[in-house]
């Protein structure tokens, strides 16, 4: 998969799925608070500004090509091996 814009969309879509599960309630809302409450690091303007940056296709691919195949997958349960299997050159 060359085309950036169905990554993004294929991502977005499981991560919508992932965000409706468990529904936000108060006691959810509440944790959340809590653990963001004991952030003690904020970003600087600076690092604002990077994190807002938009990410190049070439960047992703680059980074894909660095990571090690056979780890557990992160939070959103994705595999590094579905998006190595989905990048081209």
């Amino acid at each position: 998969m060359k085309d950036p814009a169905e990554m993004l969309r294929i991502a977005r879509t499981y991560h919508a799925e992932l965000q409706s599960k468990p529904p936000m309630n108060g006691d959810r809302e509440k944790a959340i608070t809590e653990l963001l409450g004991n952030v003690k690091i904020r970003l600087n303007k600076e690092e604002s500004r990077d994190i807002e940056k938009s990410i190049s296709y070439k960047e992703v691919y680059e980074m894909l090509k660095k990571a090690p195949n056979g780890k557990a997958p992160g939070p959103d349960r994705i595999p590094i091996e579905f998006w190595k299997s989905k990048m081209k050159r």
